[in-house]
């Protein structure tokens, strides 16, 4: 048979490729129809002889094809009844749907219990199938025999056996058609066909459907013939009651009816095969005389339906009562029978002409609407539809979808048809939001929308619902019957309803997420999965977790998060060391924080909490830097000094003197700068005891408090000043006041005092003070930077009416937190803070800001700016802000901006430095975008802080401003690795048109979270790009890189680093990322500046990263060719350009260096906390090191040199204890080693200068294998100090007479300046071995004879500038020297410098260098230095000095630069008003050099005590000393 599936209990529809085979005789062998039909007169094509089916009842074979060419050929053939083929023509579906389990047996008495008996005993024994029931009807002669599933193979093969089987019997078989009928049985007399009719088509109550017909049987019977079969179920599975009568139901089937066994014709030989039965109708009308019977086909199934139901069926029926009209359902026709012939082919002709309206089509319907429609039951329930509205029409099924057949007449055209089906099974669109597509995404909303479309009656049948979301058009399209749309709205509108979008808020911190991530999975893993499959997202910041989405998966999200929250514990604890916080927060200290929380399965980092009620961190304290003293006078027995600078850094003073503000000395807001800086940084103890102390007084009152956390200081004594000075008896209350310090300060025991300059502090409001200096006062009018206005104003930001407003707000966005924000939040209305939230879910990081709509206040924009505290690399990111909101001020063409003193309020940016930035930052952007929108910046400062208004106002009249800007270079010349190209270039890495960009990422896969780079990803690609990078979570564990789409960038793809991997090691990051680029055959790849984030990484950072490209390129990658370092900030982009050394942290920036700080465990363990507490305190205590270092040199430290030793060392956080007495410095700190450098930096130049000076005069010399060579310099400096000091103690020539010193090597000597010898001693100071004779040699003594080129010099002259003749020799050397080294400008004139002091101090350097180099030293060189005209006059007097000479360039030392280059020196020298230039041809003394590095403040050692000559740059030379250099020309050009 042909591959059926379908029910289980059923053959399914026939394939297109079987034909059904009318024959004459049943009774032939299989054989007989392969043969025939394989015969080559007949073939047309291959037939599958196994599926061959035999239906003897009604003589036919069915017979499959191959292919259905074959069997639609076969059909075209002719046919003789000879060859016992009657016709052939493709089968019908109807036809072919038979039990599989089911056949049929015909010719016999089988109520006859032996035959029975016998033909069971048959077709057991014969085929071993067991016979599982029997089932008969009202007909004798035959019988359903019912087969065991279980043993059933092939109901094909079954029939040819007992065909076989009773092959010498009058028994046929034949398969079991699928029945749609019922014998309905208990009737009363009165229910009518048309009662029945109803009952049997109402679903809800009979579970019925469309009724094909019904046949009385008699009054308490009848036959009802449903168009379906699978209506038979539903009705046999109920129990039926119809006008009081109870039904009995069972299944009909019309092969036993007497019907059917007579229409087949067969030969009967047993007279007695057919009894009649008197109660049978059919059975007595077979003793009548036989009449002629017309089967008038009518189409097929669907219009014998319609001909029923039709009103010209009932028109036939009642004007021809004698003719009698029957429906064949298996054939598709009407039986005529009765009457006279010419009536009965009236009605054939009256059916003929009926039936040949009827069209049949494919209605036009949505895919949704045929898919419905193909439902056996809602098909039932359209054709009822159909039928009660009048329509005559009937859906049928197809091997396509669905058809109609309907009656083409006047009322119903072909057009019509499609729109009443779609009329009564409507599709509603529903438009759909954002939020409702997101829920039906959800599983949540999934199973609803399922279970819609699975709804049934209360009878439990099917309503017929389907729902289709369209995402891409923002519609839900539901298709179901028109009837049942309003309750599928009202579900759906409940639904929505009941999910409603909700937000939850937790407060979780930055530590306690990483604990999460990293120790909590399983349980992340389950929160993840939940808001998974609810529609949820989960949204972190630093400080909290916000969950979004449907109230049934945020509340599920809730409990788990709260869970998680629960397990988790933080508790602080407290480390004490000098600059711990610092170190803490550097590669070396937050490894050790991630080494121990690794080891003990927590999270430890430094608390980012204030101490409380503090205004700033724990345990600070303010840098130990001494103002400088300015001068200083005796008064009695009383010393005073002046001094310039931060008095809170001065050391061991007993007392302190703070002015306080008469109204709001009790507070922060004083206007005094001191007064603010002492209660900042003294701690709350101060602020207590000036609470209790300050009730009653009144101006002139002093308060005596502790020093609170200022350890400098015992005592603080307040007092308390006037408001406004200069009239009345204000100054003389001052005096007294200053008067009544000293006195308590005696009282109190003090012996030193330190009193700020009272009454002309910058902030006082005073423009006399006691001492009765004027107040420089700086006007408020408008600077210009290019184009751009500048204005400072003292007034209210919200009330300007420029185009941009910037105001400072929270990193969270939040307006309720912040005096500004709040205003903004009051005056500008909720929508502000609304678009905020819509715009910005994950808030914003400091250095960012934040654009919205100004709501009430009619400017065009807001920008909300965002800062972190003061300190670190704070100016560079204020800068960059300023930068990056004028930028974006721009773009959107606005002419005016306002802004506030960024960073001045609860941040702590001293007043002067954020000026000094924003207008730095504005000037620039005027030069690098001159035509900007903007013309007009105004800085409104709040009329309260007025040190903050001078501090602008100085700022914008130029004081402390940068030098003229020149615009910014954007990038460089290609660099060429190999087979690499490497392009540095300033820009948004997320715009770069490239296969691929690089960037960093957490390993919580946290975008938002991870660095600007991501976060801007982020924002450009939305939540698609962090879907894939949250599926690729396991693969950033494992490789600790992933590859992502680029989900809208210019970039194919984009490479994620793990952030936590590499953050010690960027340079196998960036190995990783250009290995993976190469591994994917791709060409181009852009990449950030990792690891910049602090300013002192810049140079490393660099090294670190070209180091590793220009590797990778010598490697010879694959595929890539091209790479591309975009960098976002300037600072960063000029040392990667080599334009700037790296920038240092300012004084300013180094405002605090702890002492303290606090360490934050996060746990989930109790017994963990203590364990890891002691683990942090002991690896930091390994870290933090003392160290002392003992030097007769630290005796003879001056008093600035060891402030400039304190100031450098607290640089590198590393405190410096000097005790010159004991030639003893103490370093204590984390960074000991760099301090050491610092020490031995400042000793080497201490050594290189006094030997400069010393050496090109004097050397001491010693005696040894018969000649005198030179004492190390150190040496040399000590012994000339002893020597000095003999030769000046006159009075007793005879006490300094001999000096005791060391060498390098450790050896001990003693010299007697009287005798000139010196001796070696042990020890004990006892002479050992011979004297060594030794002599102070005079070099300027010496006979060094002057240039002889030189023209002779005037009496008592030293210096004299020479004009070289244009046409002399002398001139066309040095001017072709100059256009050989680079420079094409013509040489206007030519001057030769004759110093008889710089020459002769020249030479005898030189002398010194030829005595101590290696003889093939090449000591001397010809080089060029650019200047301008101002310095090319100190330069003829004081030769090349570094106080002067070093101001354009330090990136390889802190030295005079000269370069081999004429071209590149000229781009230092200035031209003057007359537009000519100057540049030096030099003769320098390189000798003996090493390669030059930033910061280097002198030359290291190369042997034993001796230094480097000088140091290398590209195509440069440094020099440290200034006698190595002679200014021998000045070239005009």
């Amino acid at each position: 048979m042909a591959d059926f599936t379908g029910d289980p209990k059923n053959v399914s529809l026939c394939p297109r490729t079987v034909i059904k085979v009318q024959v004459q005789d049943a009774k032939k062998a299989k054989d007989f129809y392969i043969n025939y039909f394989d015969a080559p007169a007949i073939k047309t094509g291959n037939i599958k002889e196994d599926t061959m089916l035999l239906d003897g009842l009604h003589k036919c074979v069915y017979i499959e094809f191959e292919e259905s060419k074959g069997a639609s050929d076969m059909c075209k053939k002719e046919h003789k009844v000879t060859d016992n083929i009657v016709s052939v023509c493709m089968a019908k579906e109807e036809e072919y749907l038979f039990h599989y389990n089911l056949m049929s047996l015909h010719g016999q008495d089988f109520s006859n219990g032996k035959i029975m008996e016998y033909i069971k005993y048959q077709i057991e024994n014969a085929t071993g199938f067991s016979v599982k029931e029997q089932i008969q009807q009202e007909e004798v002669n035959s019988i359903i025999i019912g087969l065991n599933m279980t043993t059933y193979t092939d109901l094909s093969t079954l029939l040819w056996q007992c065909r076989e089987l009773f092959l010498d019997t009058p028994v046929v078989v034949a398969p079991v058609l699928l029945t749609s009928s019922v014998l309905v049985s208990g009737l009363k007399e009165d229910i009518t066909d048309a009662s029945l009719e109803r009952y049997f088509e109402n679903p809800g109550r009979s579970g019925g459907g469309l009724v094909q017909q019904i046949q009385r049987r008699d009054f308490s019977s009848a036959v009802v013939e449903f168009q379906n079969t699978s209506t038979l179920l539903s009705v046999k599975s109920r129990e039926h009651q119809l006008e009081d009568s109870k039904l009995t139901i069972t299944e009909y089937f019309p092969c036993l009816s007497s019907k059917a066994w007579k229409y087949s014709q067969l030969p009967l030989e047993d007279p007695d095969a057919i009894r009649a039965d008197a109660s049978n109708p059919e059975e007595a009308a077979s003793d009548a005389p036989q009449q002629e019977v017309i089967a008038v086909p009518v189409g097929g199934k669907a219009n014998l339906v319609l001909l029923e139901r039709s009103n010209s069926m009932k028109i036939l029926k009642e004007t021809h009562h004698d003719v009698l009209l029957e429906m064949d359902t298996t054939r598709s026709s009407v039986l005529i029978s009765g009457g006279e012939e010419d009536e009965r082919k009236d009605v054939q002709m009256s059916i003929l002409e009926e039936t040949a309206r009827y069209k049949s089509l494919v209605p036009n319907l949505e895919t949704s609407q045929t898919k419905l429609l193909q439902s056996p039951f809602l098909k039932t329930r359209m054709n009822h539809i159909l039928r009660e509205k009048g329509i005559e029409a009937i859906i049928e099924d197809t091997t396509s979808g669905v058809a109609v057949t309907y009656k083409n007449d006047n009322v119903m055209k072909s057009a019509e048809v499609s729109n009443k089906l779609k009329t009564f099974l409507p599709v509603v669109k529903r438009a759909i939001g954002s939020n409702e597509k997101c829920l039906w995404e959800t599983e949540h909303g999934k199973d609803f929308l399922l279970k819609l479309q699975n709804l049934t009656d209360r009878d439990n049948q099917f309503l017929g619902v389907d729902i289709l979301v369209d995402p891409t058009e923002s519609f839900m399209c539901i298709t179901a019957f028109q009837e049942d749309q309003p309750a599928l709205k009202a579900e759906i509108d409940k639904f929505l309803k009941e999910n409603e979008l909700k937000s939850f808020e937790i407060s979780f911190s930055e530590s306690c997420q990483t604990f999460m991530d990293h120790f909590l999975q399983t349980d992340l893993k389950t929160l993840e999965n939940a808001l998974s499959k609810s529609g949820s997202q989960m949204c972190r910041n630093t400080d909290k977790i916000t969950l979004n989405g449907f109230v049934p998966g945020v509340k599920e999200g809730k409990k788990l998060l709260s869970k998680i929250r629960d397990k988790i514990k933080v508790k602080e604890t407290t480390i004490k060391h000098f600059g711990i916080k610092e170190f803490l927060s550097n590669d070396e200290g937050r490894h050790i924080l991630e080494s121990v929380g690794s080891r003990n399965s927590c999270v430890v980092k430094v608390s980012e909490k204030p101490a409380a009620g503090t205004a700033r961190q724990e345990g600070s304290v303010e840098p130990v830097v001494p103002p400088s003293e300015v001068a200083m006078c005796q008064v009695g027995r009383t010393k005073i000094t002046f001094a310039q600078g931060n008095i809170l850094g001065i050391q061991q003073i007993d007392a302190l003197v703070n002015p306080l503000d008469a109204k709001n000395g009790l507070s922060y807001d004083t206007r005094f700068s001191l007064g603010k800086a002492v209660l900042a940084n003294g701690g709350q103890a101060i602020a207590r005891e000036l609470r209790e102390a300050r009730s009653g007084s009144t101006v002139g009152t002093v308060i005596r408090t502790s020093g609170g956390e200022l350890s400098s200081f015992s005592n603080i004594f307040h007092f308390i000043c006037p408001v406004n000075y200069g009239s009345g008896n204000e100054a003389e209350l001052l005096e007294q006041a200053v008067l009544q310090c000293l006195k308590k300060a005696v009282d109190a025991g003090s012996k030193s005092i330190a009193v700020p300059a009272v009454g002309v502090d910058d902030s006082s409001g005073a423009s006399r003070g006691a001492a009765g200096v004027d107040h420089q006062s700086y006007p408020s009018g408008i600077v210009k930077f290019g184009h751009i206005d500048v204005a400072v104003k003292s007034g209210q930001i919200l009330d300007e009416k420029s185009d941009v407003i910037v105001t400072t707000v929270d990193k969270s966005l939040d307006l309720c937190k912040g005096r500004i924000s709040k205003l903004v939040l009051e005056r500008g209305g909720q929508a502000v803070q609304d678009e905020l939230e819509q715009r910005y879910q994950g808030g914003i990081q400091p250095g960012d800001f934040a654009v919205s709509s100004s709501g009430n206040l009619g400017n065009k924009s807001l920008f909300h700016a965002c800062l972190k505290r003061w300190g670190g690399n704070a100016e560079v990111q204020l800068k960059a802000l300023v930068d990056s909101i004028l930028k974006e001020a721009s773009s959107l063409q606005a002419a005016s901006i306002s802004l506030c003193a960024l960073g001045t309020g609860g941040l702590r940016y001293p007043a002067d430095n954020s000026a000094k930035c924003i207008m730095d930052s504005i000037r620039q952007f005027a030069v690098d975008n001159p035509s900007s929108s903007l013309q007009s910046v105004v800085l409104v400062i709040h009329e309260r802080s007025q040190d903050v208004l001078q501090a602008f106002q100085r700022a914008s009249s130029g004081h402390g401003l940068a030098a003229s800007p020149t615009p910014r270079q954007g990038g460089s010349p290609s660099l060429r690795y190999g087979s690499l190209d490497v392009k540095i270039q300033k820009g948004d890495i997320t715009t770069q048109s490239c296969d691929v960009i690089v960037a960093g990422l957490k390993e919580t896969m946290n975008l938002s979270g991870s660095g600007a780079v991501s976060k801007t990803i982020l924002k450009k690609c939305g939540s698609a790009v962090q879907d894939e990078c949250n599926a690729k979570k396991n693969n950033m564990a494992s490789a600790k890189c992933i590859v992502t789409g680029s989900h809208g960038l210019q970039c194919k793809h984009i490479i994620f680093l793990s952030m936590e991997h590499f953050a010690h090691s960027w340079d196998k990051g960036v190995a990783l990322a250009l290995n993976e680029a190469d591994k994917l055959g791709l060409k181009s790849v852009s990449m950030p500046a990792f690891g910049t984030a602090r300013p002192n990484t810049y140079v490393k950072m660099k090294e670190q990263i070209l180091g590793t490209i220009k590797k990778f390129g010598e490697g010879k990658p694959q595929s890539l060719t091209n790479v591309q370092l975009v960098i976002f900030g300037q600072d960063v982009l000029d040392v990667f350009l080599g334009n700037t050394k790296a920038p240092q942290e300012s004084a300013q920036q180094l405002n605090v260096v702890s002492q303290s700080v606090q360490v934050e465990i996060v746990f989930s363990d109790d017994t963990q906390f203590e364990k890891v507490a002691k683990s942090v305190a002991k690896e930091c205590g390994k870290a933090y090191k003392i160290k002392e270092e003992k030097k007769e040199h630290f005796k003879r430290l001056t008093e600035s040199q060891v402030k400039e030793l304190k100031a450098e060392c607290l640089k590198k956080r590393v405190k410096a204890t000097v005790d010159t007495s004991k030639g003893c410095i103490t370093l204590e700190g984390f960074s000991v080693h760099l301090a050491q450098e610092i020490l031995h930096s400042m000793h080497l130049k201490a050594i290189n200068e006094q030997f400069a000076q010393t050496s090109v005069a004097f050397h001491w010399q010693y005696m040894s294998r018969s000649r005198f060579r030179d004492f190390d310099p150190q040496s040399n400096i000590s012994i000339e100090t002893a020597y000095n000091t003999y030769k000046g103690n006159q009075k007793h020539p005879g006490d300094n007479r001999t000096y005791h010193f060391t060498v390098p090597n450790g050896k001990s000597y003693i010299i007697d300046f009287k005798d000139m010898k010196e001796q070696e001693v042990d020890d004990q100071g006892k002479p050992v071995g011979n004297d060594i004779k030794i002599q102070r040699y005079n070099i300027l003594q010496e006979s060094l004879p002057l240039h002889k080129a030189w023209v002779p010099m005037p009496d008592g002259r030293n210096m004299l500038l020479v004009d070289i003749k244009n046409d002399s020799a002398e001139f066309k050397k040095v001017e072709k020297a100059f256009h050989d080294k680079g420079e094409t400008t013509a040489v206007k004139k030519i001057q030769r410098v004759q110093s008889v002091s710089l020459y002769q101090q020249y030479k005898a350097k030189k002398k010194e260098l030829e005595r101590h180099n290696p003889k093939d030293t090449k000591n001397e060189k010809r080089l060029y230095h650019g200047t301008d005209s101002q310095t090319v006059s100190a330069i003829l007097e004081n030769g090349f000095n570094r106080n002067y000479c070093g101001k354009n360039a330090t990136m390889y030392g802190e030295g005079v630069y000269f370069s081999e280059l004429s071209s590149y020196s000229s781009r230092y020298s200035q031209a003057d008003g007359n537009g000519l230039k100057r540049m030096f041809q030099a003769r320098v003394l390189v000798g003996v050099s090493t390669p030059g590095q930033s910061g280097m403040r002198a030359l290291p050692l190369r042997t034993g005590t001796r230094p480097f000559d000088s140091a290398t740059g590209p195509n440069m030379f440094i020099i440290f000393h200034d006698s190595q250099t002679y200014p021998e020309y000045v070239i005009y050009f």
